[in-house]
């Protein structure tokens, strides 16, 4: 983790904190300090800044002397939606008679913030400070283990086969369909990959109570084309005349893509659905002799791996009303 610390330069107190005080804490949480007059460079100094703060992913700001381009660069770091961490020396807290200008006190704006004072560079303060950079950091480094998990297994997508590609797909759908009560089938080859382009992994599910049929049909291909969407309209359609539904059904289409999808192209493809999100369109069947018949296309486009996968499918389950008897 890399940390951009701030403060006013040239003050032998402000120093003598950060060497002894500021720099050990960060080592003793595996942090990297960026100060930008202990970095050797060739720049405008400006634009040095900047790119430390961009490169950072949180601050510690000393605001002792008020120094403005302390604030400016807390502001710009806490603007870029980087945690903060504020400290400053104990006699800044109120205001004095001899500082008519105030450059030694916390300006109001931070006043309300949870500021850890130092008097001098002893262990009490890099204990306290330590302390709050472990509980600072602690989301941080979850968020940094999780991001290098997921690039991870991107990666080990990325070197499977297409078919092992659409296998893996379907068969983390079918068992998530399963503990959601679905009574689901495959291809009886197991693979469910159709022989063609674009290649494609398929499964349906079934699930009935009393007084609603649901159905879900997975699709999983290389790419989403407009003939596929096409398919699912037609095919609706039929199921409705020429279906023995008793009850009303819902009819969810997961069309799981690896390739992007432009949503142009669904909108187009299915002319008498309406959209109702970003990925997910809807249309209603009605019968004058069967009871209605709602169906739902859902779109997962750009998959890089498997659990990101499941996420998204997971996400659209529940959010219709798939998730009862899980």
């Amino acid at each position: 983790m890399k940390c951009f610390v701030a403060s006013a330069f040239g003050r032998d107190d402000v120093d003598a904190v950060y060497d002894k005080c500021v720099c050990p804490a960060l080592r003793n949480v595996t942090s990297q300090p960026l100060r930008v007059d202990r970095i050797e460079h060739n720049d405008d100094i400006d634009d040095m800044i900047f790119r430390l703060l961009d490169a950072a992913d949180f601050a510690v700001v000393d605001l002792t002397y008020a120094r403005p381009s302390v604030y400016y660069e807390a502001g710009y770091a806490f603007g870029s939606g980087k945690p903060v961490i504020y400290i400053a020396r104990s006699d800044h807290f109120k205001a004095r008679d001899d500082d008519p200008e105030g450059l030694l006190r916390v300006h109001f704006d931070l006043q309300m913030k949870n500021i850890v004072s130092w008097s001098t560079p002893n262990d009490a303060f890099r204990k306290r400070l330590e302390s709050r950079l472990r509980h600072v950091l602690a989301p941080l480094l979850k968020q940094q283990r999780e991001t290098e998990r997921l690039q991870r297994e991107r990666q080990e997508f990325a070197r499977l086969s297409q078919v092992d590609q659409l296998r893996g797909l379907s068969t983390k759908a079918v068992a998530l369909l399963r503990v959601r009560g679905f009574k689901t089938s495959q291809p009886k080859d197991g693979t469910g990959l159709q022989r063609g382009a674009p290649l494609a992994a398929s499964a349906v599910g079934t699930r009935e109570t009393s007084d609603l049929r649901q159905e879900v049909a997975l699709i999983v291909t290389a790419s989403a084309l407009k003939k596929l969407f096409q398919t699912i309209e037609f095919r609706g359609s039929l199921g409705v005349e020429f279906g023995r539904h008793q009850l009303p059904v819902e009819m969810h289409y997961f069309v799981t893509s690896l390739a992007a999808v432009p949503r142009s192209r669904v909108v187009s493809a299915l002319p008498g659905f309406q959209l109702l999100d970003e990925t997910t369109l809807h249309q209603r069947y009605r019968s004058d002799t069967r009871p209605d018949v709602d169906a739902f296309v859902h779109l997962i486009a750009g998959v890089k791996s498997v659990d990101e996968f499941a996420d998204s499918l997971r996400g659209k389950l529940q959010e219709y009303g798939l998730e009862r008897g899980a």
